[in-house]
């Protein structure tokens, strides 16, 4: 089992989140949400528009963060870790949760063809301009 291996309960804490606008699940032990992400996603300003895509999103905490606080932007959260992915998406099932990224899922580099690069490509698709 991996140091963000959260598989159970007790190896595993849901947490409120920028004044609990969102819910996180995070692994007990190991990289947790802190300044660093309330400092990423307060960059993004509230009147943004487009696509913002997260790699290396980890739980989904900036993702989710963006998601909530920034309605008129399309989020996507790319991470690599299953384990880790299994908990941003039972945060993004969560009742608690006001906002989830358009996407949130792992896809192994050598396989562009899953469904969270299919979803990434035909948000960025509906968003290009002609040239």
């Amino acid at each position: 089992m991996t140091a963000a291996s959260a598989t159970t309960k007790q190896e595993q804490t849901v947490d409120a989140f920028l004044g609990g606008l969102v819910t996180l699940v995070q692994p007990r032990k190991g990289h947790r949400a802190g300044l660093e992400a309330a400092l990423l996603q307060a960059l993004v300003p509230s009147d943004a528009a487009g696509l913002a895509i997260d790699l290396g999103a980890g739980v989904g905490t900036v993702a989710f963060s963006v998601a909530a606080r920034v309605s008129t932007l399309s989020v996507v959260g790319v991470e690599l870790d299953a384990d880790l992915v299994a908990l941003g998406l039972q945060a993004s099932r969560s009742r608690r949760m006001r906002a989830s990224p358009d996407a949130f899922g792992w896809s192994p580099p050598t396989c562009r063809r899953t469904a969270i690069w299919r979803r990434v490509s035909r948000l960025a698709a509906g968003r290009q301009t002609s040239p």
